[in-house]
This record gives C-alpha cells, sequence and structure tokens, in this order.
C-alpha cells in the first residue's frame, strides 16, 4: 500500500535569505519534493517542486524555471541599459516602440493598478527611484530641487500603451520602474511554466513574493509565514493557508538606512518623491493574480490602512493583512475576513482584529 504524505505543516516565510544552489530533496511514498535556491532578479529565490516525476525531469524544469527568471529580468531591469524597459525609456519624448507580449501585459497591468490607486503605485516613478538611489549610494539625501524635478515627471497617464504592441512615454525624461511588480508577473509566468510541464504542486518564494501552486498533489494546503516587522529574519507574525494562490508583502522594515538624521526606506510616495512614512509597517496581499497583488502590496504601502481598505471593498477576492504599530493603538495586525478561517496568529506581542470589507 502506498504512504500517504503526511500533513504539511511547515511554516515557509515570505522574507528568506537562502544560499544560491542548495537542493533539498525528500522522497515519501513516492512523491518527491525538491527544493531549489538561487539568487536572480535582484533576490534570493526558492522553488520547491512536488511531484512524482523522475529527478531529472524535475531538475530539468527547475533549471528552465531559473533561466526564465533570469530572461525576465534582463528584460524588465531598469538598471540593465540592453533591457528592453531601458530601449523604451531612452525612446521617451521621441516615439512610440514595439514591445514583447510579456511587456506589454506588465505595463497593462501596472497602467490599470496605478488608476484604481490614484497613483500610490506608479510605474513612471523611476526618475524617483533614480535620484535616491545616486544620492545614497553618495551618502547624501536628494535636494528639494531634484526631487521636484524627479516627481514632474511622474505620471502614469504618460505611458500610452497602443494595439497590443507598443508603448510611448510622452515626456522626454521619463523614467519606468517595474521593481514593484516585475516579481508578480515572474510568478505568474513560472506557474504557467510549472503547470505546462505537469507540475500540479508547488511553492514559489521570489524574497517577500510568493505562489502557492495548487497544494500537494491536491491533498494539502501551503503554509505561508508573514514576517513579523523588526523580528530575526523568519520569525512570523502569522501563517495563512492557502492553495493555487499568490501571497506578496511589501513592508519597510527589512531595507532601511540612516542618512541625514533620519531612518528611509526603499518604498516612495510618487506624489513627494520621498520615501513613505505611512502608518503600515507592512502590506500583505493573498490574490490569484500575482502581478496585480506585487503592485497594490506596494500601492498600499503609500495609502496607508484607511485609503487601502476603502480600496479592496472594490476588489472582491482580492485578502489583504496589515501590520502597524502606532502610539495610540500599539501593535495590530489587519486581516480581511476573507482569510478569517486559515489565518493564524504567531506573535503574541500584536492583537489581530478581522474586518469585513465586503
Amino acid at each position: 500500500m502506498t504512504r500517504r504524505p503526511r500533513k504539511f505543516d511547515m511554516v515557509v516565510i515570505l522574507s528568506v535569505i537562502g544560499i544560491a544552489g542548495i537542493f533539498l530533496i525528500n522522497t515519501m511514498g513516492g512523491v518527491r519534493t525538491v527544493t531549489r535556491d538561487g539568487i536572480t532578479m535582484n533576490t534570493v529565490v526558492t522553488m520547491t517542486v512536488v511531484s512524482s516525476k523522475p529527478r531529472r525531469q524535475i531538475d530539468a524544469i527547475l533549471d528552465e524555471a531559473f533561466a526564465l527568471m533570469d530572461e525576465l529580468d534582463g528584460r524588465f531591469s531598469m538598471w540593465n541599459a540592453g533591457s528592453s524597459l531601458s530601449e523604451i525609456n531612452r525612446n521617451a519624448g521621441i516615439s512610440p516602440l514595439k514591445i514583447d507580449r510579456d511587456m506589454y501585459t506588465v505595463l497593462e497591468t501596472a497602467v490599470r493598478v496605478a488608476m484604481i490607486t490614484d497613483g500610490a503605485y506608479d510605474p513612471t516613478v523611476g526618475t524617483v527611484t533614480r535620484i535616491w538611489r545616486d544620492e545614497a549610494g553618495s551618502g547624501r539625501l536628494p535636494s528639494s530641487e531634484d526631487i521636484a524635478s524627479a516627481i514632474s515627471l511622474v505620471g502614469y497617464e504618460g505611458l500610452r500603451l497602443t494595439s497590443g504592441d507598443s508603448a510611448y512615454l510622452e515626456n522626454a525624461g521619463a523614467v519606468i520602474d517595474l521593481g514593484g511588480i516585475a516579481k508578480g508577473y515572474a510568478l505568474w509566468s513560472l506557474r504557467r511554466l510549472l503547470r505546462e510541464n505537469g507540475i500540479g504542486s508547488a511553492l514559489i518564494n521570489m524574497g517577500g513574493d510568493v505562489f502557492a501552486v495548487g497544494g500537494s498533489e491536491g491533498r494539502r494546503d501551503w503554509r505561508i509565514g508573514v514576517q513579523s516587522p523588526f523580528k530575526d529574519r523568519g520569525v512570523p507574525l502569522c501563517a495563512v493557508d492557502v492553495t493555487d494562490i499568490s501571497v506578496v508583502t511589501a513592508g519597510v522594515y527589512e531595507r532601511r538606512w540612516d542618512m541625514g538624521g533620519m531612518e528611509w526606506t526603499h518604498i516612495y510616495d510618487p506624489s513627494t518623491g520621498l520615501p513613505v512614512k505611512g502608518d503600515l509597517l507592512s502590506a500583505t496581499v493573498i490574490s490569484s493574480d500575482p502581478i496585480e497583488a506585487d503592485a497594490l502590496s506596494t500601492a498600499f504601502m503609500v495609502m496607508g490602512q484607511a485609503r487601502s481598505l476603502d480600496l479592496l471593498r472594490l476588489l472582491p477576492g482580492v485578502d489583504a493583512i496589515f501590520v502597524l504599530d502606532s502610539e495610540d493603538r500599539g501593535k495590530e495586525a489587519l486581516a480581511t475576513s476573507g482569510v478569517r478561517n486559515s489565518l493564524k496568529m504567531m506573535d503574541s506581542e500584536y492583537r489581530l482584529t478581522f474586518l469585513d470589507v465586503y
């Protein structure tokens, strides 16, 4: 008699640092669990595949998956002068440019999320991203004049998509930055690749952007942990059981630096050109669409919990977990009611409140 695998109860934290090239292989009842870590798209990626396929086939699929991520990184990076995105940016104010279907899909979703968030997420924030990277690398804060100049070129309305195959930035000097959405598209593409190769159960973790493909051979959920802010990496605030869905987190507790007597983060408000100073420590979005979820998580950090909850009322099927720490309310986690039966708190310092938003 074939032994059925035990219930999967490992907590996979959304903020993971791995070691490139590590392989974990476990075989139980003829079903293999193969895990590979690597570095691509400027983050650590961990992929776990659960399948009865021979190991050599699983390895070949993982090879293809990591190659795909490298390819997407080469096309979507604003820092790579040879990328498709850089070519669009160089043509700003000059002429429309023919683009491939992948790029069109990403930009189309980016513009749609920008519209529904009133620009809290804006793919044309690249001028802001660039001055902060340049100045921070020199140990300086951007001047108010530099910030004003940068935000004058921010505006998703100036990004024109036509005929399903071309893109055009109307304002010369405008810059698209897909850092807040590219990993979401990679998750979507990886899920498609796995499905096409007959993999019905897998977990993809791209440094906090996660897609749980199926359960495990359709028999159980994946348990995903949300990082507890400012705790040691891998310490969960809560865990949520999910099947065939994305769980994407943006937060201000990971990449921070002190400069000019203040503490800054890597998420920028497109309207001010400054790092966000809102009420959220992190925003986790749970959705079947990882591309939208990636952009929404960034937008929610800019919008804050009140505006974000208002928007969620217009997005049935999208759930969220917000983490706050305020002087008047203390440490609090707010979760939409769609995860009421699947969420488990794991950090007793935080108070959990469920909110009905639909």
